[in-house]
């Protein structure tokens, strides 16, 4: 896979959208590929592409979302704050792309906000 761009954000839409594409079924929840004519590969089976994987999170950040009394998601006493849910794969990804250029995928609070900014359909909070 080769990316040109210098543009962090362009680099992250395009790894997205070409994983988006593969359509290998596997186990989202211990990644192995997925055969049909096998037994299930573990306890909880959870067998989609990458597309279907991700659909499943976005609607899940969309119920936690509304579930959350506040903007910034957090709960009416401020004990807990979500930031940004991803799938397995998608974290994997983009962390391995941070790797080649010697920098981590969230090394700070101004990297979530900035992801869950870009991001939105992957962010909780409704205000970041």
């Amino acid at each position: 896979m080769l990316i040109k761009t210098h543009d962090r954000e362009q680099a992250y839409r395009k790894i997205i959208n070409l994983a988006l594409k593969d359509n290998r079924k596997y186990c989202n929840y211990c990644r192995k590929d997925y055969d049909p004519k096998k037994m299930p590969c573990c306890e909880r089976p959870e067998i989609g592409t990458n597309a279907q994987h991700t659909k499943a999170v976005v609607i899940q950040c969309r119920i936690i979302r509304d579930t959350r009394d506040k903007d910034t998601a957090a709960t009416k006493d401020n004990s807990i704050r979500w930031g940004v849910s991803l799938p397995p794969w998608m974290y994997t990804m983009l962390d391995n792309f941070e790797r080649l250029h010697d920098r981590r995928l969230f090394a700070s609070q101004e990297d979530i906000n900035w992801f869950a900014k870009t991001f939105k359909a992957f962010a909780i909070p409704r205000k970041v």
